[in-house]
């Protein structure tokens, strides 16, 4: 079983624009943000992929119960 990458750098401005490759690594994460933020002088941030998909999952399982 191959675990999902952790890490995944992203542009604010651009929203969509994920910034190379996702990795378990937090500091290489910040190093390719910090290469976009000063290459295009964004705004960035590190998506933790396992803190936002428990996140996702506890809205549903909100949704559901206000629905239910």
């Amino acid at each position: 079983m191959v675990k999902a990458k952790r890490y995944q750098a992203f542009c604010t401005r651009c929203y969509s624009c994920h910034l190379g490759e996702a990795t378990n690594s937090k500091r290489q994460a910040w190093r390719t943000a910090a290469s976009h933020m000063s290459t295009y002088h964004h705004d960035v941030d590190v998506l933790d992929t396992v803190e936002e998909a428990r996140r996702e999952a506890e809205r549903a399982a909100a949704k559901s119960v206000a629905l239910g």
